[in-house]
C-alpha cells in the first residue's frame, strides 16, 4: 500500500469544452442578421447550429415603382449546421482565435414575382405573387473571434453562402456571450 503513495502523481491539464451564443449583423449583397449556438471541443473542434436571415430590395421590382419601407423584399432564411477548427492567434494569452468553419444549410427564399399594375390614375400601385424556393446551401464562414473577457467577445466574419438560385457574399460583425475562454 505504501508503494502507491511513493509514485509521483502526474497531472495533466484537461482542456475544457466551451459553449456560447453569438449574434451578428452584416452586409453584402443582402443585409443579414443571425444567432448561433456554438460548442468548442478540446479547444480545437468547433460545432455551430444557427439561424441567419437575409433581406434586400427585390431585384424584380418594376422600374416605375416608388420604393419605400413597405416595398416588397427578397427574403432568405437559413438554418445551418457548421463544423470547423479553432486556431489561437496567440496560444499563450488565448485572446483571439480564428474559427475556420464550413457547413450546410436549409434555405427558404421568398421573392415577389408577376407584378401587375392596378391603378394608373394616381401613383403606381402593383400587386404581385410570392415565389418560395427551398434548397440546400453550402456555407463557408471563417470567424475572427476577439475574446475580450472570459464570458464576452466580438467577432468579424466574412461569409459566402451558395445555394442553387442565390448566393450571399458579405461580412458580419457580432458579439459572443458565454463560456468563450
Amino acid at each position: 500500500m505504501s508503494v502507491l503513495f511513493c509514485f509521483p502523481s502526474i497531472s495533466q491539464e484537461r482542456k475544457k469544452s466551451k459553449y456560447y451564443v453569438s449574434s451578428e449583423v452584416g452586409a453584402g449583397n443582402y443585409m443579414t442578421y443571425g444567432v448561433d449556438l456554438n460548442y468548442i471541443l478540446s479547444d480545437k473542434y468547433t460545432f455551430r447550429l444557427g439561424y441567419t436571415g437575409h433581406i434586400r430590395n427585390s431585384k424584380s421590382t418594376p422600374h416605375d415603382l416608388t420604393t419605400s419601407i413597405s416595398t416588397p423584399h427578397d427574403i432568405m432564411n437559413t438554418l445551418q449546421f457548421m463544423v470547423g477548427h479553432a486556431i489561437y492567434l496567440s496560444p499563450h494569452t488565448k485572446n483571439s482565435r480564428i474559427n475556420l468553419a464550413a457547413g450546410i444549410g436549409y434555405t427558404s427564399i421568398d421573392k415577389p414575382i408577376h407584378w401587375e399594375l392596378v391603378d394608373t390614375h394616381t401613383k403606381n400601385t402593383y400587386i404581385y405573387d410570392t415565389q418560395v424556393e427551398q434548397e440546400a446551401s453550402l456555407i463557408i464562414q471563417p470567424k475572427i473571434e476577439f475574446l475580450i473577457e472570459r464570458y464576452f467577445g466580438f467577432t468579424v466574419s466574412p461569409t459566402i453562402q451558395i445555394s442553387e438560385n442565390e448566393t450571399y457574399i458579405g461580412i458580419g460583425f457580432g458579439s459572443m456571450l458565454g463560456n468563450i475562454k
